[in-house]
């Protein structure tokens, strides 16, 4: 902001403190009541009025509860810290309302050279996945019928908790050269909504596997096993287990939905197979289809009956196959095991350090004196923030999105040697 505007943001607040009317307070800086509004804003954001000054044009406020229950804490921490522009949205809060373009002002000018996603992204991050789990508190804020602005401020849970578990994940991911989109995975994820707790939950039950008398011993669990326990997906335990891999934290060895093959059971027919909860017409036309076909995978049997998910044809093989009406070339899956690799212990000890923050542990102190230094050393968290934004940006699908009509010419390409490769006709 240049002095010339600063000093006229200092004697529009100097009016508003003197209880000049807003009409006048308009006509005076010309401006209209919803941009002057957020002038004020900045005039709180630059410590020309108290954070309590707003107050009187304070329409409504939101706070939820946190979690009390350890699994749904670890379950809405995953979710909100998953991203590094995530913790640094909430490394900017305060304990008086700010708007997310104040907030989002304050992380860029900590980023360094990093790129920043938009306002908009971070008004997104607020309303929605710190909202949610109760680490802000929302106010809303309107003079007269204009439009209203919402501003956040942190809330206790988002002072206890949020602010230590954010620090330590941020140095976390900068001093193991990882971002927390790697680690953790997207919230967003179609089908695996909470993606995050989901892969610690799968990186749990591989780990609890592990024989402790046994000497690098690695454990080892049947995948279907991860997918009936975090209640996923086949596919979606992939997914995860491959980006577990790429770090070295897991390994596998899969049978991917092309490779195995289902076919109905000895003596059933369609008439005599049991419907699947919530998809039994789905199940009819499977059931024919491998009545008059014999055999075949899920993206096969999509593609002929002209169904457009093949991942809801795989759960219906699946569940025809739990039920006994249909059988699979490789029955009981014994090759599709899962395992500890030799870089278990970069998730292993994110997640214990996280557990005993959030069981109130003394990790949270340890935590909390990381969050302090960040948040009175701006040198402090520019050295942290521009890497590990740097870093996010490299791996996020969202930051490196290709263009539409590359995306286009790519997926025509992948349909056409799935094609050639299993014989099956243009589409």
């Amino acid at each position: 902001m240049s002095r010339i505007n600063e000093e006229r943001l200092r004697m529009l607040a100097e009016a508003y403190s003197k209880n000049v009317p807003i009409a006048d307070l308009r006509n005076v800086s010309g401006l209209g009541t919803d941009p002057l509004l957020r002038k004020l804003f900045q005039a709180v954001e630059r410590g020309f009025l108290r954070p309590d000054s707003l107050d009187r044009f304070l329409t409504d406020e939101t706070l939820y509860d946190f979690p009390d229950n350890l699994d749904a804490r670890l379950e809405a921490v995953g979710s909100s810290i998953n991203s590094e522009l995530k913790i640094a949205a909430i490394l900017a809060l305060q304990g008086y309302p700010q708007t997310a373009a104040a907030l989002h002002r304050r992380v860029k000018a900590l980023a360094g050279d990093a790129k920043i996603t938009s306002p908009n992204a971070f008004q997104d991050y607020y309303e929605r996945s710190l909202s949610d789990i109760g680490f802000l508190a929302m106010r809303t804020y309107q003079i007269g019928n204009d439009p209203k602005i919402n501003a956040f401020a942190i809330s206790d849970a988002g002072e206890r908790y949020g602010l230590p578990i954010a620090a330590f994940s941020l140095i976390y991911g900068v001093e193991h050269n990882i971002s927390m989109l790697q680690l953790l995975g997207i919230t967003s994820t179609r089908g695996d909504s909470r993606a995050p707790s989901n892969r610690v939950r799968i990186f749990e039950l591989i780990d609890a596997t592990v024989n402790p008398n046994v000497e690098n011993d690695v454990g080892s669990i049947p995948m279907s096993k991860l997918g009936t326990k975090v209640s996923i997906t086949q596919s979606d335990v992939l997914r995860h287990l491959e980006s577990l891999k790429k770090l070295g934290i897991v390994d596998f060895e899969a049978l991917y939905p092309e490779e195995k093959t289902y076919s109905l059971a000895k003596g059933v027919t369609p008439d005599r197979v049991t419907p699947i909860k919530d998809y039994p017409t789905l199940t009819g036309k499977v059931a024919e289809w491998l009545y008059k076909n014999g055999r075949g995978h899920a993206a096969q049997i999509a593609l002929y009956i002209k169904y457009r998910h093949p991942n809801a044809v795989s759960m219906v093989l699946s569940g025809m196959h739990e039920n006994g009406d249909a059988e699979t070339l490789y029955a009981g899956q014994q090759k599709s095991n899962a395992w500890l690799g030799p870089n278990a212990e970069l998730m292993r000890r994110w997640i214990k350090k996280i557990r005993g923050a959030l069981d109130d542990g003394p990790e949270l102190e340890e935590m909390a004196k990381m969050a302090a230094d960040i948040r009175g050393d701006d040198t402090a968290a520019e050295m942290y923030l521009e890497p590990a934004i740097t870093r996010y940006n490299k791996v996020s699908p969202n930051r490196n999105r290709k263009p539409l009509e590359q995306r286009g010419k790519e997926l025509i390409e992948f349909v056409e040697e799935y094609q050639r490769l299993w014989n099956l006709p243009p589409t």
